[in-house]
């Protein structure tokens, strides 16, 4: 496994960096919320940020979406592999 990079935000029309966060587990799925403010990543569970098998169980961090803050981190939600069905959130 390779773990994750963390995440980059471009800006749509240039294509420049805008922001890159660190990440705290290996990402491995991806949503915004409906209003755009708010971007969603899954961690996946049994392997931390470098990729590494671990006890780490699955995670949700949200991250402000205008400058990549983190606003909550949700860890311990258990050993299952949680991933979003659309890249919008209802």
């Amino acid at each position: 496994m390779s773990g994750s990079a963390g995440i980059f935000a471009f800006d749509a029309a240039t294509l420049a960096p805008v922001w890159h966060v660190e990440p705290n587990a290996d990402y491995v799925s991806l949503a915004v919320s409906p209003d755009g403010r708010f971007l969603f990543a899954a961690g996946t569970a049994g392997v931390d940020a470098a990729g590494r098998r671990s006890g780490q169980p699955a995670s949700i961090t949200v991250l402000d979406a205008g400058d990549g803050s983190t606003r909550l981190i949700a860890g311990q939600l258990g050993g299952g592999q949680i991933t979003f069905t659309s890249s919008t959130l209802p």
